[in-house]
Formats: C-alpha cells, structure tokens, sequence
C-alpha cells in the first residue's frame, strides 16, 4: 500500500527524570516496551450456558534495554545522560523513577510512566569485536502508561 509511514527504530530514546530534566538512557542499542493484560476472570452463567464470558485481568509493562557504558559521574564524563553507573544508584535506593520513551507518532510524542529499576547487569568483555562494556536494565512499571508528561 502506498502512503505508510514507518517509525524508526532509532528515535525510541527512554529518558529517566532526574528532578529537572530527562536524562537520555546512554548509548543504547536497543529498548523495548512490553505490555501485557493478565488473564482475567471466565466464568459461564445460567444466563448464556454456551459461552465462557471473561473479564479482563490486570495491565502491566515493563522497558528493557541494553546499551554501552558511559562515565556520567564527573565533570570528564555526559552528567546530562544516564548510564549503567546512574540506574545503579536508582536501583540500590529502590528510588521510583519517572520514565519517558520517545513514540515516533506524529500525535503523541511520548509514553510516560513509573516504574524501579529490577534488572540491571554489568558486562565487561574483552576481545576485538566488543572492547566497551555494556548493561542491560528491566524497568517494572508501577501504575499506567500516560500520553502527559507528569513533571511539567
């Protein structure tokens, strides 16, 4: 079909709030946003004997993510962006983070939602294919995905 716009890849950037502005998740190579709607309750009523009705269950998602690690902890290193060393603190504080993630949709530019830092990892390799270190994080959502941003 003619007239499709495709989204990139590339312009779904996650940003955690840091008190002032959204910090960029450094360096990533991918993310990804999962939601999921649980199972619900399925019951059949004396009503319509020939068919289950079910309800639906509870909504939750989580943002994963991997990318190579970046210094954000002195004046030598990106302080605007958040990195493996920046999650860390969040995620040893059990600090509730705000999250945005970039949509590519013409009408709504971002997701918002709240979430703590579950999964994180540290991966230090070695070798010609992958010198830097690398992480990957699992985001938990706490609540729902929102169109507005709640820190303006």
């Amino acid at each position: 079909m003619a007239g499709e716009v495709f989204l990139k890849g590339k312009v779904k950037i996650i940003g955690i709030w840091d008190g002032s502005a959204y910090r960029p998740v450094a360096c990533d190579t991918q993310n990804t946003l999962e939601t999921v709607l649980s199972d619900g309750a399925s019951v059949v009523t004396k009503c319509d004997p020939d068919n289950i009705v079910t309800t639906p269950g509870a909504f939750s998602y989580s943002l994963s993510g991997e990318g190579v690690q970046l210094d954000t902890t002195s004046t030598s290193g990106d302080t605007a962006k958040a990195s493996h060393d920046f999650l860390f603190d969040l995620q040893q504080n059990k600090t509730r983070v705000s999250w945005r993630r970039v949509t590519g949709l013409a009408d709504i530019p971002f997701y918002y939602g709240y979430g703590y830092i579950n999964n994180l990892s540290d991966l230090g390799e070695t070798g010609e294919d992958n010198p830097n270190a690398t992480y990957t994080f699992t985001l938990n959502g706490d609540g729902g995905i929102v169109k507005t941003d709640p820190n303006v």
